[in-house]
């Protein structure tokens, strides 16, 4: 990953650059590049410093994060209600059947086991 600053003037510039590349460091991961750009001009960044931006994107390698790729997780696109009409009419405050769709990334899930829903809580 990388970030991009562009840089405003002052006396402690490379504080300041010291304490947001720990900053990003702190937020994506140990190492992450942090690039400065100089000042715009005329509503522009420096050409030369987009094009070295741009090619450092075009042949980085992205770290794999080690949770991630430990752990399953799903990226959900649809949720559908398969709870019966008639349970639902009699009460409206049942426990819901829900299928969710989207793709899995991770680790393979296996049967059975828990799920966390961020906001919501642990569900078997």
């Amino acid at each position: 990953s990388s970030g991009i600053n562009a840089e405003y003037g002052g006396k402690s510039m490379n504080k300041v650059k010291r304490t947001l590349k720990h900053r990003f460091w702190t937020e994506v991961y140990q190492g992450a590049k942090l690039f400065y750009l100089s000042s715009m001009s005329f509503d522009l960044y420096n050409k030369r410093e987009i094009l070295n931006l741009a090619r450092f994107i075009s042949v980085m390698k992205f770290k794999v994060l080690t949770w991630r790729a430990a752990h399953p997780y799903m990226v959900v696109d649809r949720v559908e209600d398969m709870t019966s009409p008639e349970v639902l009419h009699k009460d409206h405050k049942c426990d819901r059947t829900v299928a969710l769709y989207g793709w899995m990334r991770g680790a393979n899930m296996l049967t059975g086991s828990g799920v966390h829903v961020c906001g919501v809580g642990d569900y078997q």
